[in-house]
């Protein structure tokens, strides 16, 4: 890639997801919660998917499961916030 010159199109959404599969890699390796939340959310997504008993129920089951997740992974990384704005 040249200097000045960004990806565009389907170049810039494989990289970006290549980026984001670096990042959940890296938080599973150095994030013991996260690994624990790997291993539960396998066991547990599947359950909620089973025991409810309509989309509103499963959607609940699943994303409470899904939404810690995401609270683990956010404060793992302080910088953040602050690359988000540069």
């Amino acid at each position: 890639m040249r200097e000045g010159r960004r990806p565009q199109g389907l170049t810039r959404l494989r990289l970006a997801t290549l980026n984001s599969l670096r990042g959940l890699r890296h938080c599973y390796r150095s994030e013991a919660a996260f690994r624990q939340e790997t291993w539960l959310a396998a066991v547990l997504v599947p359950a909620g998917l089973w025991f409810g008993k309509d989309g509103g129920e499963r959607a609940l089951l699943v994303g409470s499961m899904l939404g810690t997740r995401a609270a683990i992974v956010i404060p793992a990384h302080p910088t953040f916030p602050r690359r988000l704005y540069q």
